[in-house]
């Protein structure tokens, strides 16, 4: 009998410890990523955008699970005109974290810019539905008129611009 109570202490201590180094490396990959979300943050604050794509992809292989590293990488493919994968990013960080509105508004701004009025639109909407405060302090009616101004004269046929550009006259006169 005392041969089953010692060989059953055995058994539950080397279970904790097995457990607790598990959450031990569990908090080590999670730290790394991190690590590397942070120092991609840096370079993407400093204009050096394909760098910062390096370190945000090297925390997502971390921990894939983080709806604020896909957010940032995405911001850094929009930074370089790279919308689409932008789009991909900013979805991924959306399905983690379906309330995410930086993500939301990202994933609007990128919409634009491919063209895509009406997804540009529906994102803007649903990111204004999440916090308008927030969406309100970050869109400049003005900026965004002369951007669309700029657009329809390097596309004077594209008529979803038109009917935007016509909507948004509409809403910034009232």
């Amino acid at each position: 009998m005392k041969a089953l109570n010692f060989l059953s202490l055995v058994l539950i201590i080397f279970v904790v410890l097995l457990l607790y180094n598990y959450s031990c490396i569990a908090k080590q990959e999670i730290s790394n990523s991190e690590i590397y979300n942070l120092k991609g943050y840096i370079l993407l604050k400093e204009g050096n955008y394909k760098k910062s794509i390096q370190y945000f992809q090297l925390a997502i292989e971390k921990n894939t699970h983080s709806a604020i590293y896909y957010n940032n990488l995405g911001c850094a493919y929009y930074n370089i005109g790279e919308y689409k994968k932008a789009v991909e990013d900013f979805k991924l960080a959306i399905n983690l974290d379906k309330n995410y509105i930086k993500a939301y508004y990202n994933l609007s701004a990128s919409y634009f810019w491919l063209g895509r009025y009406f997804s540009a639109i529906k994102y803007y909407l649903r990111a204004k539905n999440i916090d308008e405060d927030y969406v309100n302090q970050r869109l400049d009616f003005d900026q965004l008129e002369k951007t669309i101004e700029t657009k329809m004269e390097n596309n004077p046929d594209d008529k979803d611009l038109k009917r935007l550009y016509k909507n948004l006259k509409k809403y910034n006169d009232k």
